[in-house]
């Protein structure tokens, strides 16, 4: 587990090996999610990381329950 501290200016810097294993880079996006047992940090899916997604098998439907599934998860965080 990582300990960071937040900033003057309520910055933390997230560890290299944390920005690593999840591919963050300068300028990704994080949504803040608040939680009973803390605040969470999730990766926002870069858009043109799915570039020429769409021309595999099934996508379109794989693409259609990630997002229903993202929007019923991102409903129940922010009724919190």
């Amino acid at each position: 587990m990582d300990v960071v501290t937040l900033s003057s200016n309520r910055k933390i810097t997230l560890p290299s090996k944390i920005c690593e294993a999840f591919s963050l880079s300068d300028g990704d996006s994080l949504l803040i999610v608040k939680e009973k047992d803390g605040i969470h940090l999730k990766p926002l899916i870069n858009i043109s990381h799915l570039w020429g997604v769409d021309s595999m098998v099934d996508t379109k439907r794989a693409l259609k329950e990630f997002r229903d599934e993202w929007d019923k998860d991102l409903e129940e965080k922010s009724s919190l």
